[in-house]
């Protein structure tokens, strides 16, 4: 349910830009590199060409990840690897539009040769180029836009876990610090109380989202939740983005509250407007990042949550309006969806999500558990 890479100390200055990214979610991955498992891995898998450490071999394979960069900027990238002995500990990494469109598996051009620090657990390598003269540290000049991160394979048996991306070009690991993320489908919350209910839509992820349903004009409301226990991986200040449809000014609210952050507080009864989030307005599913809507203005939340368990609910204020999936992530700084990196969930989500309420729900939903838990198996 969350990415959490073990980068573990802040410096406490702000950068512009920081994402972590599952090696085993690229965009594409080329035979003969394939995804494993291994316990000790984030999220359990890692990609890699198998072979034994002491053969040597490679250059065939690849995986790529195409990436919007959301700032111009000066880049780093880090590595979380096992790299067993000198033959498996190299990648070849191209970075385009920085890098030109070579293949250097072909070419064995060094300037994209990553000499990968050596060890057999998981560790952090920031990606350099390894030159007949010495081994530096790469930095990439990138446009805000879209590029593409090819990691290839130069020896088989090195093993690449979570790719990290920065504009905080320190060489230091402590002073890195990666985002969390947690991606939730609304209707796996863990209790779901009417007139709150699952529905259908073939354009909604994984094709159902939540709602009390109703005509988008006539408003009304103020009855039913969901409510979603999230164990928080590390101390911080986070945000929460949706996806959402509000059709009109009937139907664009949602009241919410995070504790042990926000107070126990019922806010359908109280009407605090602390708590209450003004939807932005489409008749298409969109990304939303929630705010509380006071009498003097929107302005977007922030909540300030210790590791460990909380309870996110989202609750009815006004009927028709529709919640799909919700974003969780340490990157309060964003405004707009780009910046946030906000994306659906996957069927590893999902699964993370349903092994989770198993855990967490504490007989909370044995009901809607139980549904679930035969809906999916």
């Amino acid at each position: 349910m969350f990415f959490m890479f073990g980068l573990l100390l802040t410096s406490g200055i702000s950068y512009g830009y920081e994402r972590a990214i599952e090696a085993e979610m690229a965009d594409v991955i080329e035979a003969p590199m394939v995804v494993a498992d291994d316990a000790n891995a984030s999220e359990g898998q890692f990609v890699w060409v198998e072979g034994l450490p002491v053969t040597g071999g490679g250059d065939e394979g690849w995986v790529e990840y195409n990436l919007y960069i959301p700032a111009a900027g000066t880049y780093a990238l880090w590595g979380k690897v096992i790299a067993w002995d000198g033959n498996s500990d190299s990648y070849w990494v191209t970075w385009q539009p920085a890098d030109p469109d070579e293949n250097a598996q072909e070419t064995g051009n060094t300037e994209f040769r990553w000499g990968v620090a050596q060890g057999n657990d998981w560790h952090w390598d920031r990606i350099n180029h390894w030159l007949d003269g010495g081994t530096f540290e790469r930095e990439w000049e990138l446009d805000a836009g879209e590029t593409t991160l090819r990691i290839a394979v130069r020896e088989d048996a090195t093993m690449l876990d979570v790719i990290y991306i920065t504009d905080n070009l320190s060489e230091d690991e402590a002073e890195l610090r990666a985002e969390v993320e947690i991606v939730l489908e609304a209707e796996l919350a863990n209790e779901i109380v009417d007139p709150m209910i699952v529905t259908e839509d073939e354009n909604a992820s994984d094709g159902k989202f939540i709602w009390m349903e109703g005509a988008p004009v006539t408003g009304g409301g103020d009855r039913g939740h969901a409510d979603f226990i999230i164990n928080i991986p590390e101390a911080g200040d986070y945000a929460l983005w949706a996806h959402v449809i509000a059709w009109d000014g009937n139907s664009d609210s949602f009241w919410v509250t995070w504790q042990p952050a926000d107070p126990d507080e019922n806010a359908q009864q109280t009407g605090n407007t602390e708590f209450r989030w003004g939807v932005a307005q489409g008749a298409a599913w969109h990304w939303d990042r929630i705010n509380h809507w006071l009498d003097g203005g929107t302005f977007e939340r922030e909540w300030e949550l210790a590791a460990g368990e909380s309870l996110l609910r989202i609750a009815v204020r006004e009927d028709a309006t529709m919640i799909d999936a919700i974003f969780v992530t340490t990157n309060t700084g964003a405004t707009v969806p780009d910046q946030a990196d906000v994306r659906l969930p996957t069927d590893k989500d999902r699964k993370l999500q349903i092994e989770g309420l198993a855990v967490s729900a504490k007989g909370k939903a044995a009901t809607t558990w139980g549904t679930l838990k035969r809906a999916y198996q």
